[in-house]
């Protein structure tokens, strides 16, 4: 299950259509969408402002805006296969960051 929290706030187009397009994917990912009014904190209002809705996964801002559909798509195909398998998330980090071999023949 992959965990989301939208930002949002009320008359907010942009979070309607985010809405929308997280009703669509709910039918191929398994979605747990929490949405919190940013106008019922002074908090919120200070780090988001205008910037509604902000779509955040796992705690990180992924989204903010318009979110564009196929861009949402890709980042929980990610996001999924990575809960599927975490060894492939850790194997591809390591090999990222492995140093170049040395043992180079002349």
């Amino acid at each position: 299950m992959i965990r989301i929290e939208v930002y949002t706030r009320s008359n907010c187009p942009l979070c309607d259509e985010l809405a929308e397009l997280l009703q669509q994917m709910a039918d191929e990912f398994t979605l747990d969408v929490s949405w919190i009014d940013i106008s019922t904190s002074s908090g919120f209002e200070k780090e988001f402002g205008n910037r509604v809705p902000v779509l955040m996964i796992d705690d990180r801002e992924r989204f903010f805006g318009r979110v564009d559909p196929v861009l949402l798509r890709r980042t929980l195909s990610a996001e999924q296969r990575r809960r599927s398998d975490p060894s492939l998330w850790q194997r591809l980090t390591m090999r990222r960051h492995k140093p170049p071999n040395d043992d180079r023949t002349v």
